[in-house]
């Protein structure tokens, strides 16, 4: 019996030591927001959180003197005066508590230079008695980025200097009363049940990068933007973006740094060198395009030189019957058209390479539909491309068969002619 309750008071202390606990909200896509002026969402990996080998990836930019006009503030993509400096900015993040019936309030230490030892560095004032989501926990720059971690003297407030550093951080649950710790293990029960979180703070920009901006053609409702670049290093490279109204060959916010173009798109699949559709934009509206890569910090490189490209209404057959090229060959419905629908519909998209292949087609043939609908030779050729085809795909059996008939025709016809011959040799 006494066995038993020993067995009982052990699992239910095992229990109580795992009662409490501090995970990132919604932990598949969680959010941490910079704020400053205003607030973004920073850029946020990682796996689980639950160790200091498996941390959330967070990633700052920082200003090394908070002014306008410094490179970093030049080559930001978010809004002027929203870069944190080592000593203003918050970083806000979103937390779900779970506690026992204690009231506990939230800690974040900073890992001090050991592999288990961490110093707090900032403390809740906010106390929790019951389950809590979605909590809101703001963390200013000048406690992260203090003693023991100490930005400044790894050259974060020295303009001349281009700067990275990353920092371990836990997150956890302490009683209301505790004051400031230092060398505490996360590990250990009293603070066990927390998250890891890494920040990576930079300065550091891509200033070099040079990105040629090749064609820009028009769609409907959009524009196909096509550029390439020599750079093989573009650090941390988290997306592409295709600005309106920036300035060729200059940082995000212009040589100033006063400028304040429009990010008409994002795209973190395109590629270094590639061709892009850039969707939502005003038919009959001319826009001065320019491209650049951004890395996680959001710092972008310089812009390419700029080119202009005014989106255009597809007719509305060709929008209609979607089989661009055909469509606009035929000007109207037709029977061929039909026919490579049925094979759009009934064969390439039921396999994986078909659907590739569909999506290439439907991204790249409305900007040349146009030209091949408003050209009547272009148009010409393609009724005759698509009746040799539509011929040889619907009797591609039939013509197989004809082919293998003829083939072995003239075999056997070659035979004969071997066997003829010998027999005139040896007469």
């Amino acid at each position: 019996m006494n066995k038993l309750t020993i067995l009982i008071l052990t699992f239910l202390m095992s229990f109580n030591s795992y009662s409490l606990s501090v995970v990132l909200t919604d932990s598949d896509e969680p959010v941490v927001r910079m704020v400053k002026t205003t607030s973004y969402d920073l850029v946020i990996e990682g796996k689980s959180g639950s160790s200091v080998s498996e941390p959330y990836e967070v990633f700052v930019a920082v200003d090394p003197n908070g002014s306008s006009t410094t490179d970093q503030n030049k080559y930001f993509t978010k809004s002027n005066g929203d870069l944190a400096t080592i000593s203003a900015g918050t970083v806000r993040f979103f937390v779900d508590v779970d506690v026992d019936s204690d009231e506990k309030k939230l800690f974040v230490a900073a890992r001090d230079g050991s592999d288990t030892d961490f110093d707090m560095v900032y403390l809740s004032t906010a106390n929790f008695s019951s389950d809590t989501d979605s909590q809101a926990l703001d963390v200013p720059m000048s406690n992260l980025c203090g003693s023991p971690v100490d930005c400044a003297s790894d050259g974060f407030s020295d303009s001349s200097q281009q700067v990275e550093k990353d920092q371990i951080y836990y997150i956890g649950l302490v009683d209301t009363d505790t004051a400031f710790e230092t060398g505490l293990n996360p590990e250990a029960d009293e603070y066990k049940g927390g998250v890891y979180v890494r920040i990576n703070f930079s300065t550091k920009l891509d200033e070099t990068v040079v990105i040629s901006l090749s064609t820009v053609e028009p769609g409907d409702e959009s524009v196909y933007v096509t550029y390439e670049t020599s750079s093989t290093t573009i650090s941390d490279r988290y997306d592409t973006i295709f600005i309106s109204d920036g300035t060729g060959n200059a940082p995000f916010h212009g040589t100033s740094g006063s400028e304040s173009p429009t990010i008409l798109f994002e795209s973190e699949t395109a590629g270094v060198s590639d061709s892009v559709q850039i969707p939502d934009l005003s038919n009959g509206v001319t826009y001065n395009i320019t491209v650049a890569y951004r890395n996680k910090y959001f710092f972008a490189t310089p812009q390419s030189d700029s080119l202009t490209g005014q989106p255009q209404e597809i007719p509305p057959f060709l929008k209609k019957n979607a089989c661009y090229f055909i469509s606009a060959g035929f000007g109207e419905d037709h029977y061929v058209l039909d026919y490579f629908r049925s094979i759009r519909d009934e064969v390439l998209l039921q396999n994986s390479f078909g659907k590739r292949f569909v999506n290439f087609y439907y991204t790249s043939a409305p900007k040349y539909a146009q030209y091949i609908y408003e050209n009547k030779y272009l148009a010409f050729s393609v009724r005759i491309f698509s009746y040799i085809s539509y011929f040889a795909i619907k009797h591609f059996y039939y013509i197989m068969a004809l082919i293998t008939l003829i083939l072995s025709l003239l075999i056997v016809k070659k035979r004969g002619n071997v066997v003829s011959r010998k027999k005139e040799l040896q007469s």
